[in-house]
């Protein structure tokens, strides 16, 4: 049952990342930073989506796939990955 709530959290998350990062992209035309927040928004939802995925498949053959997919959503969400798109110095 723990998995099952698990599951929907992280969808939940994945869904409020996916339109906090819509809204800013589309609300805010004057700031210089929207297109990094967006980018950061869509990869920490696609990290949540594919934990829920991860979390919810029955075979192990999937939830190695999801992990893997899962794993380098995580490393773009490091400022190494995603600092140029800011437009401020390294």
């Amino acid at each position: 049952m723990e998995q099952l709530y698990l599951t929907m959290a992280y969808q939940a998350a994945g869904i409020i990342y996916l339109i906090v990062g819509l809204l800013t992209v589309i609300g805010d035309k004057d700031n210089k930073n929207r297109l990094s927040f967006f980018i950061v928004c869509m990869t920490y939802a696609a990290w949540a989506l594919y934990t829920s995925l991860m979390n919810a498949s029955v075979e192990p053959k999937y939830m190695l796939v999801f992990f893997d997919i899962r794993r380098f959503f995580k490393l773009m969400t490091y400022p190494r990955c995603y600092y140029f798109y800011s437009g401020c110095p390294a």
